[in-house]
């Protein structure tokens, strides 16, 4: 049977040593990461900007200003613009891109300031020498009398093909920075775009090489009205605004000054124009009164502005600031010589012309419109500003170059009145006929012996030119010249009490001259025709130290939008001689070189 008697539990004594196993030191892991290599830039984008380097930020065209947009999502903007300064006093801004792809080019006036103007661009090969935009930093000026200012009133515009770019509001209070407010082609907003205030303008000069369109400049005292926005086209802009060449911007920016070594004491002289540019070296000047006309201050010197760069010369400052177009000054006439007309054309300005001389002897003036060429004839010629020029038909030779590098605009009307054919002619102008806004300028040609008399008396001005067309001839301009004159003026002012004098001679010439309420007399006193009393009104432009002299007599008449009208007239005595340094040798080339100028403002 089985045995159930339980048995104590027994316990051994043992000793087992412990297993010990050694632990290796717990060490990172050591594994060479090996980054993949990025591929290098293929391509870039490279903008040209006309100013120093060291001028960047000043102008608001540094790196910080540009972006590179593309249209692929996730792809960020490029940013980072390499700076190289080049010898033509340019700055190149370098892009590196690994695509080739049109992408878009955004300028930002304030860095950050979430607005700008864009451009498409197509990226090029790394080392390529093309340029994918260029742009250019100017200066907006008006002129008074040929004398650049900074307007301190008013708004500048800027347009391309039609669509307004930006909208600048002049501080005011004798400042002449400006903000860029909000408005666009859309239409416009009065709001600043930001609070900075600038004191230069970027114009684009080549998109991939190609004009970026047709830009124009606006100049206005007051802002553009509603009507005046809604009536914007391209022939309103031709009329009111100014088209830029930006070839001559940058032709501003690249040529030499007129004057290498500036005398600071000395402001320029008034010859500058509407519609061209000048670089800013060429204008500014040092003025004891620092206002040229209300709310326009003189420019003055200024060493933290590039001597090169542009100053557009946007408009004609007319009294209350308004930009009227080019308006021409006598200070453009004076010292360039005398001009002649290549294409005469119908006469577009009103007057009266009046001839008494071997051709023709009228017997009442005849209206401009209603002129044959018969009656014209060897006297009178009609024509625009643009086709002046310094070439001298009847003496087959170039007095000077100037007229014909320098022509005055298309709006002038210029009416040469030659001597009468061995008597007198003369024209009658009525200023209350003036359009606003028109000029005429009224020359005699070249006189070298011949008697040109100008004056105005109410609201009428006259020009009465007597000479001999044949030399040597009896008929003398001292003596049957006075004759013929009084009995033009006759015609001309039937009113006038007029007598006869003792004797046909110049000194009977200040009583004619007493039938204006302001005259004067270019004339050649010879010894034999010379006045024996003085007259400030008579010009003598005898000199017989002078071996071949000339004398030009211009009268500038113009009338402002407001119906204001302002005539004056310069004579200028001129002596003219050989060229030899002129490369044209098939036809004579002469030196002009004034002698004795003087302007007389009449009314």
């Amino acid at each position: 049977m089985p045995n159930t008697k339980k048995t104590a539990a027994r316990f051994v004594a043992a000793y087992y040593p412990p297993v010990e196993t050694p632990q290796s030191k717990c060490l990172p892991t050591r594994e060479t990461v090996r980054e993949k290599p990025q591929p290098s830039a293929r391509f870039q984008c490279v903008l040209r900007i006309y100013t120093a380097e060291d001028e960047l930020s000043q102008y608001s065209v540094g790196r910080g200003q540009w972006k590179l947009l593309t249209n692929t999502k996730g792809v960020a903007p490029l940013a980072n613009w390499e700076v190289s300064s080049q010898d033509d006093g340019t700055t190149l801004l370098t892009a590196s891109c690994h695509k080739e792809a049109s992408r878009r080019l955004v300028y930002e006036w304030i860095r950050g300031a979430g607005y700008g103007k864009q451009y498409e661009v197509m990226t090029r090969p790394k080392g390529s020498s093309d340029i994918n935009a260029q742009f250019v930093p100017v200066k907006l000026a008006l002129l008074r009398d040929g004398v650049a200012g900074w307007p301190t009133q008013g708004y500048f515009y800027h347009f391309i093909d039609g669509a307004l770019q930006a909208e600048c509001q002049i501080a005011g209070e004798g400042r002449w920075s400006y903000q860029l407010l909000c408005s666009d082609e859309r239409g416009l907003d009065e709001r600043p775009l930001f609070e900075r205030h600038l004191s230069h303008f970027l114009l684009p000069y080549r998109i991939e090489n190609h004009s970026p369109g047709e830009q124009y400049l606006l100049y206005r005292r007051e802002r553009l009205s509603t009507e005046e926005w809604a009536s914007l086209s391209s022939s309103w802009l031709a009329q009111h605004g100014l088209r830029l060449n930006m070839d001559a911007v940058i032709a501003a920016f690249n040529g030499p000054l007129t004057t290498e070594v500036r005398q600071e004491d000395i402001p320029p002289s008034g010859h500058l124009r509407v519609g061209h540019v000048y670089p800013f070296g060429d204008v500014w000047g040092q003025y004891r009164h620092p206002e040229l006309a209300p709310e326009l201050v003189h420019i003055q010197t200024d060493s933290s502005v590039n001597q090169r760069m542009p100053v557009v010369m946007v408009g004609e400052w007319d009294g209350e600031g308004y930009s009227t177009g080019e308006q021409v000054s006598m200070t453009q006439l004076t010292g360039r010589g005398p001009f002649y007309l290549k294409t005469p054309r119908a006469p577009r300005a009103k007057f009266w012309f009046s001839r008494i001389d071997q051709r023709a002897e009228f017997s009442a003036e005849k209206a401009s419109e209603r002129l044959s060429d018969s009656d014209q004839r060897d006297v009178l010629e009609c024509s625009d500003g643009t086709q002046m020029t310094s070439f001298n038909k009847s003496m087959n030779a170039w007095v000077t170059h100037f007229w014909d590098d320098n022509p005055l605009p298309e709006e002038l009307d210029v009416l040469v009145l030659h001597n009468g054919y061995t008597g007198a002619a003369g024209v009658r102008i009525d200023l209350d006929e003036l359009d606003p806004g028109q000029q005429i300028l009224v020359t005699g040609g070249t006189l070298s012996g011949c008697t040109m008399v100008t004056g105005v008396k109410g609201r009428q001005f006259y020009a009465l030119h007597a000479g001999t067309a044949i030399s040597p001839n009896e008929w003398k301009t001292g003596q049957h010249g006075v004759r013929d004159n009084y009995a033009l003026l006759k015609l001309m002012m039937p009113e006038n009490d007029l007598t006869a004098p003792p004797e046909w001679d110049n000194d009977g010439m200040p009583a004619l001259l007493d039938c204006f309420s302001q005259a004067t007399m270019a004339y050649s006193g010879k010894p034999e025709a010379k006045m024996q009393r003085a007259d400030a009104r008579c010009f003598n432009y005898y000199r017989p130290e002078i071996l071949y002299s000339v004398c030009c007599s211009f009268s500038l008449i113009k009338k402002d939008r407001h119906g204001n009208v302002s005539v004056e007239t310069l004579t200028e005595l001129g002596e003219i001689s050989q060229d030899s340094s002129a490369e044209n040798k098939s036809v004579s080339n002469f030196v002009y070189e004034a002698r004795d100028t003087r302007v007389k403002v009449l009314l």
